[in-house]
């Protein structure tokens, strides 16, 4: 992650946005230049279709530390 924050262009000028907090849900999303964090701190539950109020667009996951490469238990669809 801290190669990917490297080479966006800007990353230590912006602000970040918090774009969700759900203490209940223990569900953390942010934005910053044009990166967009989602952290699920749960330690037993997985969401599918969690809305997160960010700007239109078209968006790729770049890392997800649920796939199994990571240590995870491969639950999400990136």
């Amino acid at each position: 992650m801290i190669q990917l924050i490297k080479k966006a262009r800007g990353f230590a000028n912006k602000k970040p946005i918090q774009r969700c907090a759900n203490d209940g849900d223990q569900i953390l999303a942010f934005e910053r230049g044009n990166l967009l964090f989602v952290f699920n701190l749960h330690p037993h539950q997985s969401y599918e279709g969690y809305g997160i109020m960010t700007q239109a667009g078209k968006y790729q996951c770049i890392l997800n530390s649920d796939a199994p490469q990571f240590g995870g238990f491969g639950l999400t669809d990136d």
